[in-house]
């Protein structure tokens, strides 16, 4: 129960495009409380100083929060350790350096974002070179900035309460500052090219390959919590003007999301359509609201486009059928037709197409007829006559039936109902 309710904890943290690591019993990782700044700042910087200021002052039952010479707000969670935990080690005194208590870090985060004033300052106290601007700016830009400290402090109270089954307090030790004086770099030896930027742009580039892997995919939760970590990478505005520069930014996004989809084996027609659908869009907005619901649209509809018309795991043969009839569900069409199509026997191609989609040749020409058949009746006066031939279907009563049974009412009914929730 334990590490599913560490891991539901990473992933509440994570949901706020904030960074939580479980830390090793050797502490290995504890880099990452700083995303290695120190490692890669100094060229002498281990996390010793950091993993003994743990071990003395964090508790189970409190929440330290740290603020460090640098500006970074990380928040340090200590849980007790469980009977296994012990008895792995039968009791026997655990190496240096190692703990059986388990540590989590959320951060770091800033507590606002840093302005170039900011960062000549944090430069200035730290004794850091004016070389070193770039890549720190790389690297501020990249930590989150939470709406307020103080609910985010609140949120991580009630987690750790409502998961760990304990109360927490949160402490800010002075006893921290300490560490961090001793940190700074008049006792350490500067890299002469950390390399922050280049960490940067790796992790927004990996994050960005898991976003479009979750679109080609069709998985939408997925993609939507990989694109709100992905924003938080800011890049760097390519024009002045704020509504140019979103333009800008989610014409590449449109591209990258229909080049996804093409991944998921998508008819290329579907993705054409789409697309062009989203640049009109994209071009006729004029503010930062219009293009921001288009962003979240744009992500949703790839989405949906993946898990309506993937044919991923499908044979040749059952994606050749379902284009076909995508593209020509007003024609008459039938098993035999499309068994002749393949040069395959009926009972052959049924048993295929069935066990492939979950459901027969015939039902799946219905669904993709009265798919059309909904778009019709919702966005046009057609009589419903016109719309049932326009469907393929030359029996007005048959229509009737097929809609009703997939529906629920008669496209009569269906009529009135959207009219009114009009």
């Amino acid at each position: 129960m334990r590490k599913e309710n560490l891991s539901l904890f990473q992933q509440i943290v994570q949901a706020h495009n904030i960074s939580c690591t479980i830390i090793e019993k050797d502490f290995s990782n504890l880099y990452k409380a700083d995303l290695d700044l120190r490692g890669k700042l100094f060229s002498d910087y281990d996390y010793h100083e950091l993993r003994d200021f743990l071990l003395k002052y964090s508790q189970p039952g409190h929440i330290l929060k740290l603020f460090d010479e640098f500006g970074l707000i990380s928040y340090v969670l200590c849980l007790s350790p469980l009977p296994e935990d012990i008895r792995l080690h039968d009791g026997a005194p655990l190496q240096d350096g190692y703990t059986d208590n388990t540590y989590l870090v959320v951060g770091p985060i800033l507590k606002e974002t840093f302005t170039l004033v900011d960062i000549q300052k944090i430069m200035f106290k730290n004794k850091l070179p004016d070389t070193l601007y770039k890549d720190l700016s790389a690297f501020y830009a990249n930590i989150p900035v939470p709406p307020t400290l103080k609910s985010l402090e609140a949120t991580l109270l009630v987690i750790s309460e409502n998961l760990f089954s304990e109360k927490y307090d949160l402490l800010e030790p002075q006893e921290f500052s300490g560490i961090t004086a001793d940190s700074s770099s008049a006792f350490r030896r500067l890299n002469e090219d950390p390399q922050l930027a280049i960490t940067s742009i790796e992790e927004r580039y990996a994050v960005e390959n898991q976003f479009l892997d979750m679109i080609a995919t069709g998985n939408y939760n997925a993609a939507t919590r990989l694109y709100a970590q992905f924003k938080n990478y800011k890049i760097a505005p390519r024009n002045p003007n704020i509504v140019l520069n979103t333009k800008n930014l989610l014409i590449i996004l449109n591209t990258l999301c229909r080049k996804a989809v093409e991944r998921g084996n998508v008819h290329p027609v579907y993705i054409d359509d789409l697309s062009t659908r989203i640049a009109v869009l994209i071009n006729d907005a004029h503010t930062a609201g219009d293009l921001e619901q288009i962003e979240g649209d744009m992500i949703h509809k790839y989405c949906l486009l993946v898990r309506n018309h993937s044919m991923k795991n499908y044979s040749q043969i059952t994606q050749r059928c379902i284009t076909y009839i995508d593209f020509h569900y007003a024609e008459p069409l039938s098993l035999s037709f499309f068994a002749n199509m393949c040069h395959v026997t009926k009972s052959y191609l049924s048993t295929l197409f069935k066990k492939e989609t979950g459901t027969n040749i015939t039902d799946y020409i219905h669904n993709v007829r009265i798919r059309h058949a909904l778009v019709l009746l919702n966005s046009t006066s057609m009589p419903i006559h016109a719309v049932a031939t326009s469907c393929g279907y030359t029996d007005i009563n048959y229509f009737i039936k097929i809609f009703k049974r997939l529906n629920g009412a008669s496209p009569k009914q269906y009529r009135v109902h959207m009219a009114q929730q009009a």
